[in-house]
């Protein structure tokens, strides 16, 4: 985890971000982007399949029908297979400044700024559970929007008081 600090006044955290990973905790991603995958090449598949087949005959419009059938269902295949590729982590910001949450995908360069995935402010999260040094945050819906390590007895004292002060501990 790291934790980088704009200004402090002695033992007083005026403005604190705190990055960490956030933790997958099932596998549902892993099952729909090797869905998505399988049935990219499954679509490569029948397109050349598709021209292979014997017998199919050499008509004008059904050498037409079969051209743009290839080139959608290739287009389509190629698309799933790339959309299926397991993509960066995220991470967690947690603006103790602005009392907002944000999970950030950094850009595969590691230069420029990250792209926002969630924002949520303290007041709109669902409840906060502290469980040792781990903090599991929750969305207003019910849903779960990332599990933090705070490993930083500063960090997690500073965030516990803004998480009280919200009313989400």
């Amino acid at each position: 985890m790291t934790a980088t600090t704009d200004a402090m006044l002695g033992d007083v955290l005026q403005h604190r971000t705190v990055f960490a990973q956030v933790r997958t905790v099932d596998g549902a991603r892993w099952l729909a982007r090797g869905a998505q995958q399988f049935t990219g090449v499954v679509l490569l598949m029948a397109v050349v399949g598709l021209w292979l087949q014997p017998g199919a005959a050499f008509d004008q419009e059904i050498m037409l029908v079969k051209l743009a059938l290839s080139c959608f269902a290739g287009m389509a295949g190629a698309a799933l297979i790339r959309g299926g590729r397991v993509q960066r982590g995220v991470e967690i910001e947690i603006d103790l400044n602005d009392e907002e949450l944000r999970l950030v995908r950094p850009q595969a360069s590691g230069h420029g700024a990250p792209d926002v995935v969630h924002r949520c402010g303290f007041a709109e999260l669902g409840p906060v559970e502290i469980v040792s040094q781990m903090a599991r945050v929750w969305g207003a819906d019910g849903s779960l929007l990332a599990e933090v390590p705070m490993a930083d007895p500063h960090t997690r004292l500073a965030l516990m008081r803004a998480l009280r002060a919200h009313g989400k501990i």
